[in-house]
């Protein structure tokens, strides 16, 4: 059964009589309009255009504690997180920007 190229019966306009594959065999599908390196390529610029939900949290959190001139108690009530889960989230920044920094000083 070819599936890129059904109507919306599930007819193949290629094989008016039917497709030559039985429906037991694995179908490999293969599009002349599909190409590996384009959808490659697509994906590169959709990471460049769309943060990581990790980058938006960071984001949303500094944008908190920046509000509330970095009283981690005010932004964590907020956030409608815990206080600790707030400083361990910090901690974590600060780890990552630590290696970031000797990354790029080296």
């Amino acid at each position: 059964m070819c599936v890129l190229d059904t109507d919306k019966d599930g007819n193949c306009p290629r094989h008016p009589n039917g497709c030559p594959r039985s429906e037991s065999e694995p179908t490999i599908v293969r599009h002349p309009d599909i190409n590996a390196m384009s959808l490659i390529d697509s994906n590169a610029e959709l990471l460049k255009a769309f943060p990581t939900l990790a980058e938006i949290e960071k984001q949303h959190i500094l944008a908190a504690l920046a509000h509330t001139n970095n009283n981690r108690t005010q932004a964590a009530k907020i956030l409608g997180i815990a206080l600790r889960t707030l400083r361990n989230k910090l901690s974590r920044y600060a780890a990552e920007s630590a290696i970031f920094e000797r990354e790029t000083i080296s």
